[in-house]
């Protein structure tokens, strides 16, 4: 019971609380756990911030195949998976609310691999952390079953998240990827598009074959896309029916196949730009061309006659507003001609 007071406890007081949290909660000290050296089976507790084991019984030093307390507290830690890191970061929320994880372990001491069934929960040591407390069950070589050990230590490490869920209800079952991006979610309520996802689960759960969808869903770190595979089965427990549920996580993939959708829009556009350009231009020049031409010809028919000044000053001044619109228009070619140039180049840079 002493113990019990000074585990990490639940509840929801806000900030303004926290001061009279800690004076309230106990810190322990090794020398407070000396009882516990009393018992076989093996009790530890792990700092988890630290990562660094910081104080064992003796049934835990043999567990972890140490020579004494002091080797064992005096092992690093720090080449633990990051599978195992993010695994001990939702122990550390559990704890926080005040609650027990049982799951089982192996782990490698010296390499070799040792099997326990492990319960444990928060407890405040000396300076102010929150670390693990762990009472474990070593399980008997003879009794774990090989192949089932690979798969779930398989599943566990798998980027992609699996969960077992009840038909209508949340998650049975999760491995650390499931867990860490959507907690303890319904299905349906993780689409972004709630009819999609009203849909989709209950297609998964009335028909016999395995559904898939692509589609945007809610995570503890914001909306992403997800491949999401499911299908009826039952749990290997119960017998219940359930559902069976895969997401891989395929947000930069589609935000690439996006990004290309937008650029090929945007190159088709500066297409159609171009084209309206060029008949436009080829209007444009027309009219300043057809001047040119027809008042060269009266210049040339008028050079012989003498008498003909006054109107080869006005086709004169003809030509040269002629040439003037001309230069406008050829001038404005180019600067549409560029501005086209610079939407393909950013079309073609975004599709590249």
């Amino acid at each position: 019971e002493e113990l019990t007071e000074g585990m990490a406890s639940g509840g929801g007081a806000e900030g303004g609380k926290e001061a009279g949290r800690r004076a309230e909660r106990k810190e322990w000290t090794a020398a407070m756990l000396s009882a516990l050296d009393l018992l076989d089976i093996p009790v530890w507790v792990f700092d988890i911030e630290n990562r660094a084991m910081w104080w064992a019984n003796g049934g835990a030093v043999r567990l972890w195949g140490a020579e004494s307390l002091e080797a064992l507290v005096a092992r690093s830690f720090e080449d633990m998976s990051e599978t195992t890191i993010q695994r001990l970061s939702r122990y550390m929320c559990q704890f926080q609310r005040g609650e027990r994880v049982t799951e089982q372990w192996t782990y490698y001491p010296g390499g070799v691999a040792v099997t326990a069934n492990v319960s444990s929960r928060g407890i405040w040591i000396e300076g102010g952390r929150l670390a693990m407390l762990c009472e474990g069950v070593p399980v008997v070589r003879e009794e774990v079953d090989d192949e089932a050990l690979r798969s779930l230590e398989s599943l566990r490490r798998v980027p992609i998240a699996v969960e077992q869920l009840e038909l209508w209800g949340e998650a049975t079952a999760q491995n650390p990827t499931a867990l860490d991006a959507f907690g303890s979610t319904k299905l349906a309520e993780r689409f972004s598009d709630a009819a999609l996802g009203e849909r989709f689960a209950r297609e998964a759960v009335l028909e016999e074959t395995t559904r898939s969808v692509v589609a945007e869903l809610a995570t503890r770190s914001g909306p992403r896309w997800f491949a999401v595979e499911a299908r009826r089965g039952r749990d290997a427990a119960s017998g219940r029916p359930c559902l069976l549920v895969s997401s891989r996580d395929v947000d930069e993939l589609e935000k690439a196949k996006a990004a290309l959708v937008a650029a090929e829009r945007r190159a088709e556009a500066a297409t159609r730009s171009r084209d309206d350009l060029l008949a436009a231009a080829a209007r444009g020049l027309r009219t300043p061309l057809n001047g040119l031409v027809g008042f060269s010809e009266l210049l040339a028919a008028e050079v012989a006659d003498s008498h003909s000044r006054d109107r080869l000053a006005e086709y004169a001044a003809a030509v040269d507003r002629s040439a003037r619109a001309l230069e406008l228009a050829v001038d404005d070619l180019v600067d549409r001609a560029l501005d086209v140039d610079a939407v393909v180049a950013d079309a073609l840079a975004a599709v590249a």
